[in-house]
């Protein structure tokens, strides 16, 4: 069996981390010979409201408006250091230090352990009062970002990472990038810290998964096994939410009106997607067929519209079925840390081909589509058109169906993108 994930890596190149000690002086004074006026002004105006507080040593205290940098540790013990460390601050590393914000801070009295912040509007530097008692570097991860914390307001990754400033625009890449893609999200607790190693972009938390507050996540849940479990706080983008959601008000119409391509293109459409007429995405796509050779309906398909207006976030190839329930098994198990709601699945054999949305119901994953509906759950029940049904029941009767006509079986998995559906759009105005 051949295995293909897409993810993307987002890793940052290091750079070097102290500028040579013969030129900093000279290059202190052209920094300061080029700071902008204005830029200067807005500082100082604002310095009487500055985040943080002076005690008598000059170290200060951060609120919770400012970044953390990172940690004064044996492998980064200056100011410096983890500037230059850092995604957003590297390239300015020394223009920041030598600021006359930060020019005159006492970085030589800064003891280890101590967090180091920046506030992201002033750039004003700040450190606490007392240092951890534990210095980061016990904990193997000194260099790490802290981006927030699992709560109410902030039940995902996502949410943590959309709130953060420095990352709230590449937050899909870095989630669904190699090192973080397999990450056991839906384990994570109320209260748990999410950290970011800046370099390598690997998320990373301390993992408390045990207690009365994870409820044995790992374990069964209501009689389903923990591969099979769906729970409200995976990590989803609204526009996938959006179309899940959107797809379930067309529950109990019948196949002849709507196929399983059709409630796709229904969903988009009811989320302001053009989809028929000149410019539309319909013709976007048979001309992108066309261009590569194919026939004009070639991704008239889920399959189709993943790879123009998507990303795969999964996908495997099952060439023979030996054991088709062992098999459906296997790859359910091995298909489920990536599904999110509002997904697209497709399914295609040489001679059937099947799309529908991914969705959850009662802490199990579902599956939104139009056909016959052999293991369908909730009230609006069609025996053959747009309904819901159990997942893991579509998957292994997929494995069956191809087992049945000895052909191969692909399965794919992804999710559409919102700015690459308007885009569509935008480029026929």
């Amino acid at each position: 069996m051949e295995v293909n994930v897409i993810g993307e890596s987002g890793q940052v190149q290091r750079r070097i981390t102290e500028q040579p000690a013969s030129e900093k002086t000279e290059f202190a004074k052209v920094l300061h010979s080029q700071i902008d006026n204005r830029t200067q002004s807005a500082a100082q105006s604002r310095e009487n409201v500055s985040h943080s507080s002076e005690n008598k040593d000059g170290q200060t205290g951060s609120q919770t408006s400012s970044i953390l940098l990172g940690f004064i540790t044996k492998t980064t013990p200056t100011v410096s250091n983890l500037l230059s460390n850092h995604p957003l601050y590297s390239q300015e590393c020394w223009q920041i230090v030598h600021s006359r914000l930060n020019r005159d801070q006492p970085y030589t009295r800064i003891p280890k352990g101590t967090a180091i912040r920046i506030d992201p509007e002033t750039r004003k530097i700040s450190w606490d009062l007392k240092p951890q008692t534990n210095p980061p570097e016990d904990s193997g991860k000194p260099n790490r970002i802290v981006l927030g914390t699992i709560s109410k307001d902030y039940p995902t990754v996502s949410h943590v990472m959309q709130s953060h400033p420095d990352f709230r625009n590449n937050y899909w890449n870095i989630i669904y990038a190699e090192q973080n893609r397999d990450k056991p999200y839906t384990l994570m607790r109320k209260g748990t810290t999410v950290y970011l190693d800046p370099v390598t972009k690997e998320i990373s938390w301390d993992k408390k998964t045990s207690g009365p507050e994870s409820g044995g996540l790992a374990a069964k849940v209501n009689g389903h096994p923990a591969w099979n479990i769906a729970r409200p706080t995976d990590e989803t983008d609204s526009f996938s939410e959006d179309l899940a959601n959107a797809v379930k008000t067309y529950f109990g119409k019948p196949y002849r009106d709507i196929d399983c391509y059709g409630l796709v293109v229904r969903g988009l459409s009811d989320l302001g997607i053009r989809y028929q007429g000149s410019g539309g995405l319909r013709e976007r796509l048979e001309k992108m067929a066309e261009k590569d050779g194919l026939q004009a309906n070639a991704y008239l398909t889920g399959e189709g519209l993943i790879k123009t207006s998507g990303a795969k976030v999964f996908s495997k190839s099952v060439p023979t079925i030996h054991n088709s329930r062992r098999d459906a098994r296997d790859l359910f198990k091995e298909m489920a840390p990536y599904l999110k709601k509002g997904m697209l699945l497709s399914f295609s054999t040489p001679t059937h081909g099947h799309t529908g949305v991914i969705s959850h119901n009662n802490q199990s994953w579902t599956y939104i589509n139009s056909g016959r509906m052999d293991h369908q759950i909730g009230t609006r029940r069609a025996s053959k058109g747009v309904g819901e049904e159990l997942l893991s029941a579509e998957v292994r009767n997929w494995f069956k169906l191809a087992a049945r006509a000895n052909e191969p079986l692909h399965i794919t998995v992804g999710r559409l993108e919102e700015e690459k559906l308007r885009e569509i759009q935008l480029t026929q105005l």
